[in-house]
């Protein structure tokens, strides 16, 4: 249900009689000029963190995947590098005792 202006300003008048000019003048400035349709409720902010949390996590998943991924491929490169490396200096070894 929305307050219409009228309703608003008979609101005011009953208010500054009641407590003074400046009081009503804050207290109708805390109210919602257009309804309280605008006001956001505390489920709403639930259901807002419940979604945002859930592409938080899909997100944290994704990034952990592909750092997963990254450092396979990394460890991968790494040992055959190594195992490349060990032939070469087995190689040159067999080489240097087989010229002697």
């Amino acid at each position: 249900m929305s307050v219409s202006e009228q309703e608003r300003h008979e609101l005011y008048i009953a208010v500054e009689s009641a407590i003074g000019t400046e009081g009503a003048a804050r207290l109708m400035d805390l109210l919602p000029p257009t309804g309280w349709a605008d006001v956001t409720r505390k489920s709403d902010l639930n259901s807002l963190e419940a979604r945002l949390s859930e592409r938080i996590e899909s997100q944290g998943n994704k990034l952990r995947a592909e750092f997963y991924k990254s450092q396979e491929s990394q460890t991968r490169l790494i040992i055959f590098s190594l195992v490349s490396a060990i032939a070469v200096v087995a190689a040159l070894a067999f080489g240097a005792v087989t010229l002697d």
